[in-house]
């Protein structure tokens, strides 16, 4: 989920999330992967809440490509978006101060 530029700099945190998938059960990976399977569509309720909302993408994300991101984007206009220029999925820990500030910004708008 790291994008390629980030992990020589974050090798040592991807190293200890591998070694927690290796003492992670196997049935709890394929309850995990089964529940986000089967989880129904929320958009729907996120289009209609009035909580204040923030889609954090990741430019280099190998998960969610761009042109999807951009068109999930377009179907949740209510949200605030944060492009990260240098993350993949995980741009919270890829660029946590970027994230911290869009958190920041959105809390503070009215």
């Amino acid at each position: 989920g790291f994008a390629e530029v980030n992990r020589e700099r974050l090798q040592r945190y991807i190293e200890g999330l591998v070694e927690q998938v290796h003492l992670t059960d196997d049935k709890g990976i394929v309850a995990l992967l089964g529940g986000m399977i089967e989880r129904r569509d929320q958009n729907d309720m996120l289009r209609h809440s009035r909580v204040k909302q923030l889609f954090i993408m990741g430019m280099l994300d190998g998960y969610i490509p761009v042109e999807a991101a951009r068109t999930f984007i377009e179907r949740n206009p209510q949200a605030k978006v944060a492009w990260l220029e240098h993350s993949g999925h995980m741009g919270f820990i890829e660029e946590p101060e970027e994230c911290a500030k869009a958190l920041f910004d959105l809390l503070n708008t009215p």
